[in-house]
């Protein structure tokens, strides 16, 4: 039930279109979670007054559910004397009840708001809903943590925009709405855009009675006593606001809502140095987050390479919208944290003075894309067209005239024509077929029967990949020693490794473009890793060399590789033709594992076990043995390895490998234990004995002697 003492709101398709049309006129920087500023004020006037779009339910892209009217004591002013204010849900958007005692203040708003607005647009009917909506924008307030100068928007449903930007132009005082941050004393003004200020109603909101009285009491013409504190304790901001005869006292803490500040939040804010764009044309983003240790990131609904992936805390970057509109979003994290504090702006297509426009989306094309765009036709003037053909040409620099793409792209031919109520066609996988398309659409008006023409040029970006490999590429880790490498990449399509000397399956063939990879084998002294990418006809190659640390048994002692010269208890390197030369080398490692390695068998049974072998610092072709013999083998030591093998008894496995550095050969060994079971009771010779015999191992049959 309504409480006539609450205003409330209705949705209405008028109240859509008036405020679509307050986005276009009032353009605005869109904020949402980047934003310190959280909460509802409330007038008794306008209703509720939301200060982030964070605050409704279901986030910034979220059309919002009701609230019922907040109530609370208004300054000089009794709530029996409040008339209803609300949006009518019939052709009208506003609705007043202005029988009460309070008729005649509404009266004024009234005739102030039909100046205002176009005619039609208000009625006397009363009106409730139950819904604050700001249909999915994403806006809020701010506070620098440091100077305590607002920025931003908070919306009403009831007047749209208030602004906390308008530094000049008000009424009295210091314009620029500002917190005294060791005071707590909020000051300045706050503007409604809608405001037309030839209907007596400029739109101002004084935010302390100081801005138009140096004594706030009351009397004798003096304001009276109102104003806004901040709480730095509990982060609420309590208090009253003036809005004159339309928005009248905003009451910013009630029983049911509060609005707050919270100056430890890092600010995230991000614009745009224009709404609109054309095709072909640029847009400058500007941003900026304030906070210790933050990690930012970019991204764009049309994933413009200029503005995606990590960037700097602020910054600039030139862009390129598509249409029919592009939004830019800068999200960001604070260590230790996993809030996401984000700012967005949205740059949309605008008139160009043309009745049809082309633009392609994206532009240049890649092979990553398969070279092809989405086409986008759209009548920034809301025109009708009956019909459209499309066509693509090849444009041959320097080799008139143009002709018509080889092979064809697939916009050529016949194409849905802009109409209501969207205006906007698209075309998705055109294939760029050239190294420069350029795009016609020709379309006929629905009125006159007019051709109108709208083109687009598309080239086929050359890409040019690099990659490297991080913090010189490699170290070492595990038992035995494996090499681990971490590496990235841009602009490529394809990686590949290789290296020298080989390492076998651990480092060779397609590679993540970016990425990191252990248990890397290396050979040798030195192993230089390789990696290859590319982008179409365009590669490049990035190395990491590893280098093996020499490593004597004893640190202190002096090795010699001469061998009449003893070398104490250091190995002395008999080989001084291998990868190390004379000096002592590292000893290579080799293990030989078996999964499984126990096996419970009946005679004649057999079972298949995986031999693993896993090696560093050691080469050639293996040297296997087992007993008894089995069919393990051949192995090549250079690369790790599994091998299946077949037993039916306990068997012994024996690896051998080459010491790269040309120490001595190196053994690995493992061993599988097969028990056996009782023997069936009809192989137990027929004298009488009828249980079998108790378990045995190894199938030995038992002896049975006659007495």
């Amino acid at each position: 039930m309504h409480s006539t003492k609450q205003i409330t709101f209705f949705k209405t398709v008028s109240l859509i279109a008036i405020f679509f049309a307050f986005f276009l006129i009032f353009g605005k920087a869109d904020a949402s979670s980047g934003d310190n500023v959280t909460g509802y004020a409330w007038s008794a006037n306008i209703g509720w007054i939301s200060f982030n779009c964070t605050s409704q339910p279901g986030g910034c892209t979220a059309t919002p559910g009701g609230y019922e009217g907040g109530g609370g004591d208004i300054p000089d002013a009794d709530e029996d004397d409040i008339g209803y204010i609300g949006f009518s849900n019939t052709e009208s958007i506003f609705a007043f009840d202005t029988e009460t005692a309070f008729g005649g203040l509404l009266a004024k708003i009234v005739q102030k708001l039909s100046s205002a607005f176009p005619a039609g647009l208000l009625n006397t009917a009363p009106a409730f809903a139950d819904a604050l909506d700001a249909y999915g924008s994403s806006y809020g307030v701010s506070v620098d943590p440091v100077t305590g100068n607002f920025s931003g928007y908070a919306w009403s449903p009831y007047v749209g925009w208030i602004s906390f930007n308008e530094y000049a132009g008000c009424p009295e005082g210091s314009c620029a709405p500002h917190l005294a941050i060791d005071t707590g004393k909020i000051t300045g003004w706050a503007k409604a855009l809608s405001a037309s200020g030839t209907s007596g109603w400029d739109g101002w909101i004084s935010l302390s009675c100081t801005n138009t009285s140096f004594i706030c009491s009351g009397y004798l013409g003096a304001a009276p006593n109102y104003g806004l504190t901040y709480n730095n304790a509990t982060k609420i901001v309590s208090g009253y606001a003036w809005g004159d005869d339309v928005v009248g006292w905003m009451s910013f803490d009630g029983p049911t809502y509060e609005v707050m500040i919270d100056l430890d939040q890092p600010l995230v804010s991000l614009t745009a140095s224009g709404a609109t764009f054309c095709p072909d044309t640029t847009t400058t983003l500007t941003w900026s987050a304030v906070g210790d240790g933050l990690t930012c990131t970019a991204s764009s609904t049309n994933a413009d390479p200029a503005f995606t992936g990590p960037i700097a805390t602020s910054g600039t970057a030139i862009v390129t919208p598509s249409a029919p509109s592009t939004t830019y979003t800068i999200s960001c994290i604070a260590p230790g944290s996993d809030a996401n504090y984000q700012s967005s702006v949205t740059v949309a297509l605008g008139d160009c003075g043309s009745d049809l426009i082309l633009s392609a989306s994206p532009t240049p094309v890649t092979a990553a894309t398969g070279y092809t765009t989405t086409l986008t036709w759209y009548s920034p003037t809301l025109t009708n067209f009956s019909s459209c053909i499309g066509t693509a040409y090849n444009v041959s620099l320097g080799v008139p005239p143009m002709t018509l793409a080889v092979p064809p792209t697939g916009f050529e031919g016949v194409h849905t024509p802009p109409m209501a109520p969207l205006y906007t066609q698209s075309d998705a996988g055109v294939y760029v077929s050239n190294t420069t398309n350029k795009f016609v659409i020709d379309c006929v008006r629905a009125d006159t029967g007019a051709h109108v023409i709208a083109e687009t040029l598309v080239t086929r970006a050359i890409l040019y990949p690099t990659c490297a490999f991080n913090n010189g590429g490699t170290f070492l880790s595990g038992s035995p020693t494996k090499a681990t490498l971490s590496w990235t990449s841009t602009d490529a399509l394809t990686a590949s490794a290789t290296s020298t000397p080989g390492v076998g399956v651990t480092w060779t063939g397609t590679q993540l473009l970016s990425g990191i990879k252990s248990n890397v084998n290396f050979v040798g002294s030195s192993t230089t890793y390789f990696l290859n990418v590319g982008a179409g006809a365009e590669t490049s190659q990035c190395k990491a060399v590893l280098d093996i640390p020499v490593l004597c048994d004893t640190a202190t002692e002096i090795c010699d590789c001469d061998p009449e010269v003893p070398g104490g208890s250091c190995y002395e390197d008999p080989n001084c033709e291998d990868p190390n030369g004379c000096e002592p080398d590292k000893i290579g490692a080799l293990t030989l594992t078996a999964t499984p390695n126990t096996f419970t068998l009946d005679e004649g049974e057999t079972a298949t076990t995986a031999l693993t072998w896993d090696g560093n610092g050691v080469d050639g072709t293996g040297v296997t043995w087992s007993s008894p013999a089995t069919s393990f083998g051949p192995v090549n030591c250079a690369i790790d390895g599994t091998d299946s093998v077949t037993i039916s008894l306990s068997t012994v496995f024996t690896l051998t490998c080459n010491d790269i550095f040309g120490g001595p050969d190196i053994p690995a060994t493992t061993s599988i234990t097969v028990n056996g079971i009782d023997p069936p009771c009809d192989f137990i010779p027929d004298n009488g004995i009828e249980d079998c015999d108790p378990p045995i191992t190894g199938f030995t049959r038992p002896v049975f002697i006659e007495r």
